[in-house]
């Protein structure tokens, strides 16, 4: 898994470094990987540069702290490795403050998508903390960044003093739970999620062999709801669901709906090709 994951970000560094140099938007770089989008531009174009209090650097975050971007439309899980893109002033400072300090960023859901100036009251409480692994600041003042998420975390105080969001924040252990009914929900969604790749076109196929490689019930479950096409609320209730039981068996119900929808997808396409052959 380690080395797909290297691949991939890799693949994704090479395309934003090529097109980012010619002003493309990274919705254009990377149209063939799930595209996790914070969606955080500014609405006047180019970014609005914000400036440490004082002209100098930013205090210290403190341990229990990390610094936050609000994501318009997407939900980071843990375990995942996301391409975001953050344009607004303050995610933009809060980017170029955490690749500086090498500090994690904690990312979080807003609840309206189209707020441009958020605060506490406008984001979900519960996100995921992440590593920036590559950072590029494209020419139309977007910053483009590849984040490897890590783990959970719950808000517990927001902070003021900085140029961007800061909250102290208690971490969410998520250890691998055993026993025989988190090894059958395990075992189940691991069957449905490879008969979803089967039923999706142009699939690689050495992503359903990271699948059938997963022994993590907790990384298949958030690597699932990652990939599944429903709301981001429904994402953001998986990713508040911390028993590792009921955290599966909601992924396994979302999963299992699209899966209906995909068999029936192929039968009428393969009933459409059909008819049309016998003509």
């Amino acid at each position: 898994m380690k080395q797909l994951w290297k691949a991939l970000t890799c693949a994704i560094e090479r395309r934003m470094k090529r097109l980012a140099a010619k002003g493309v938007t990274v919705e254009s770089m990377i149209p063939e990987v799930q595209e996790t989008w914070s969606g955080d531009r500014p609405a006047g174009g180019e970014t609005e540069r914000l400036r440490e209090p004082g002209g100098g650097d930013a205090r210290p975050i403190p341990e229990d702290a990390l610094v936050l971007v609000p994501m318009r439309n997407a939900v980071l899980f843990p375990g995942i490795l996301s391409p975001v893109s953050v344009g607004r002033a303050m995610s933009v400072s809060a980017a170029e403050h955490a690749v500086k300090s090498d500090l994690p960023v904690g990312f979080l859901l807003q609840r309206d998508a189209a707020k441009t100036d958020v605060a506490a009251d406008d984001l979900h409480w519960v996100g995921t903390a992440g590593r920036v692994v590559r950072h590029i600041a494209a020419p139309e003042g977007v910053h483009h960044l590849v984040v490897q998420g890590q783990k959970r975390f719950r808000v517990l105080q927001f902070l003021e003093g900085w140029p961007f969001l800061v909250a102290r924040v208690a971490y969410v252990e998520n250890p691998d739970e055993t026993g025989t009914e988190i090894e059958a929900r395990f075992l189940r969604l691991r069957e449905q999620a490879i008969e979803a790749i089967d039923l999706i076109p142009n699939v690689p196929e050495e992503f359903k062999g990271v699948v059938q490689g997963m022994d993590s019930p907790a990384m298949l479950a958030d690597t699932v709801a990652n990939l599944i096409d429903v709301k981001k609320e429904e994402k953001q209730d998986i990713l508040e669901t911390f028993d590792l039981k009921t955290r599966l068996d909601k992924v396994l119900a979302l999963l299992g709906a699209r899966v209906e929808v995909l068999r029936l997808s192929r039968e009428i396409g393969e009933k459409t090709r059909k008819e049309f052959d016998e003509r």
